[in-house]
C-alpha cells in the first residue's frame, strides 16, 4: 500500500511543480507592434501638386504621415472639425478628411487652405 501512495505522491509532486512554474513566450517588443500601416494614398490639387498619405496606428490613436515635397511630416490625432471629419494636426500643418473619407484640405500655419483629391 505505501508504494500505491509513493505513486501518487509523485505524481501529485511532479503536476504542482509544472503548474507552479511561469511558462511566458517572450516575444520581442517589435514583433509584438504589429505593422498597422496602411497602403500609401496619393492625391492631387488643382495645380497637379501631389501628397502622399500613410495612415498607420500610433500608440491608441490614428496618426497619419504626409509627404509633401520629399518632406514628411507626422501628424497625430486631434479630434473632429464641425462636420464631424477626423482631423490632424502637428506644429506646422492641419490635414482634415473631406466626407468622402479619402480627399481632404491641407492647411498651413499661415493658413493658407490646400483641396487635396
Amino acid at each position: 500500500m505505501r508504494v500505491f501512495n509513493t505513486k501518487y505522491g509523485i505524481i501529485i509532486l511532479i503536476l504542482l511543480l509544472l503548474s507552479c512554474n511561469k511558462y511566458e513566450n517572450k516575444i520581442p517588443k517589435e514583433d509584438t507592434e504589429t505593422n498597422l500601416e496602411q497602403k500609401p494614398e496619393v492625391l492631387y490639387n488643382s495645380s497637379g501638386e501631389k501628397i502622399i498619405l500613410i495612415y498607420f496606428a500610433k500608440e491608441n490613436e490614428v496618426a497619419v504621415k504626409i509627404k509633401i515635397n520629399n518632406r514628411i511630416q507626422e501628424l497625430t490625432a486631434k479630434g473632429t472639425n464641425s462636420k464631424g471629419e477626423p482631423v490632424f494636426s502637428n506644429k506646422e500643418i492641419i490635414w482634415e478628411l473631406m466626407d468622402d473619407g479619402h480627399s481632404g484640405k491641407l492647411t498651413s500655419k499661415e493658413g493658407k487652405t490646400i483641396i487635396y483629391k
